[in-house]
């Protein structure tokens, strides 16, 4: 899946991301708060 990413998480670790609800839901519950994912900086 991919999904874009316009702003990192400026509170998070560095290697974080933080993600729109919708972008989340397809991932996994939200309630979960963090899950462990894979991601990659695309060019667009």
């Amino acid at each position: 899946m991919a999904v874009p990413v316009r702003d990192k998480c400026p509170t998070c670790d560095p290697n974080h991301v933080d993600l729109s609800d919708p972008a989340f839901r397809a991932l996994d519950n939200p309630d979960l708060g963090h899950i462990p994912v894979t991601w990659k900086f695309v060019h667009s």
